[in-house]
């Protein structure tokens, strides 16, 4: 049974919209005001020069006079337009000036052959794009990355730049064939590191992470996309996990940060299999979508109590998000509006403040 019944969603692109038609509004009415400002003071001006008596010659004042008013008015029409469109650009371009900023560093870096410069900026600024849902800058800042990885052979970040920013980038792009492909290839390296590194190195826990995420995302992906049963994408999803189970961990915050992904992935999968994971309803009388959705709460319940004993609040808002996509496909409404709530509250107190970095919580709102 094919259960894909989600619509797509079109938020990013009228929110763009409207911010270019507020552009182009301003820019008219600073010029309907400066014209019709324009003509008032000019004709004011010389009914006042007609009614008096002129020291120098009359066309001075009759014409020049008003004419040096009027491009006053029209300056100061000028000065209102680009202060508005500074506060536009102040309210709604700090994510793309912030992107463009990283963006013109990186290139900087790339330029100057600075790979570890460029590797340490990565690693710190993807996610932070990836919140802000400026995921072609992302896509971007990890194909310069990628290079500089291969001229320092660097492994584990050839892996997580293929995972993520090539990786899960473009599947929210809308391109998952490339998506697919790039995760492969990370996964099989960071697997290939895990095997030939002792138990215990660090490198063998860095391994381990991204292989499991590799693995996470494929899982997630193909779920969606109907590629096979359901069962087998969250068979995978427990092999991940397996990785992940080791006594011997050096750092274990991380470790329980990865297998709350896990958790949550488990019912990402789910959800986006059953199409619901934006849109839709799953049917009274359809007992195994209902059965698989009960499921996904449990997954998320267990995601929320990790997530909650590490304080992530930047991670708290997904489980709640999809908690509360899956109680209004279940028809809860009540415990889907308390849900609500409480992904609203906890999406003021985290990093996910970009219209477009929410709409990436559950998943592509366009697929190719």
């Amino acid at each position: 049974m094919n259960w894909r019944t989600g619509r797509r969603e079109a938020a990013t692109d009228l929110s763009k919209l409207w911010s270019w038609l507020r552009a182009r509004l301003s820019t008219l009415v600073a010029w309907v005001l400066s014209a019709g400002a324009t003509l008032v003071a000019f004709e004011i001006c010389q009914n006042s020069i007609d009614a008096t008596q002129a020291a120098l010659p009359y066309t001075y004042y009759r014409w020049l006079g008003p004419a040096a008013l009027a491009a006053v008015i029209v300056l100061a029409a000028l000065l209102t337009r680009e202060l508005l469109n500074r506060h536009s650009h102040d309210e709604e371009g700090e994510a793309q000036a912030f992107a463009h900023a990283v963006l013109a560093h990186a290139r900087r870096l790339h330029r100057d052959h600075r790979h570890t410069a460029l590797l340490r900026l990565r690693g710190d600024e993807s996610l932070r794009l990836h919140v802000l849902g400026r995921h072609e800058e992302r896509r971007e800042l990890g194909d310069l990355a990628l290079q500089s990885a291969g001229a320092l052979n660097r492994d584990l970040d050839k892996a997580a730049i293929l995972i993520d920013d090539l990786g899960w980038a473009n599947y929210l792009l809308g391109d998952t064939q490339t998506a697919l492909a790039n995760m492969a290839k990370g996964t099989s390296i960071a697997e290939n590191v895990r095997r030939t590194t002792r138990v215990g190195h660090p490198d063998y826990q860095d391994a381990s992470i991204l292989e499991a995420r590799g693995i996470r995302h494929q899982a997630v992906i193909g779920a969606a996309g109907n590629n096979g049963p359901i069962d087998r994408w969250i068979s995978d999803l427990d092999n991940a996990q397996k990785l992940l189970t080791n006594d011997d961990w050096q750092h274990e915050n991380i470790i329980r940060q990865e297998i709350a992904q896990i958790h949550h992935s488990r019912a990402f999968a789910t959800v986006s299999y059953l199409g619901v994971n934006r849109s839709g309803t799953i049917s009274p009388t359809d007992t195994e979508g209902r059965s698989r959705a009960a499921g996904a709460l449990e997954s998320l319940r267990k995601a929320e109590k990790i997530f909650r004993k590490l304080s992530d609040d930047s991670r708290l808002p997904k489980v709640y998000l999809l908690r509360t996509r899956v109680l209004e496909a279940l028809g809860d409404s009540i415990d889907a509006k308390a849900s609500k709530a409480l992904a609203e509250q906890s999406l003021r107190a985290s990093p996910w403040a970009e219209p477009d970095g929410i709409q990436s919580i559950l998943g592509p709102s366009k697929k190719q």
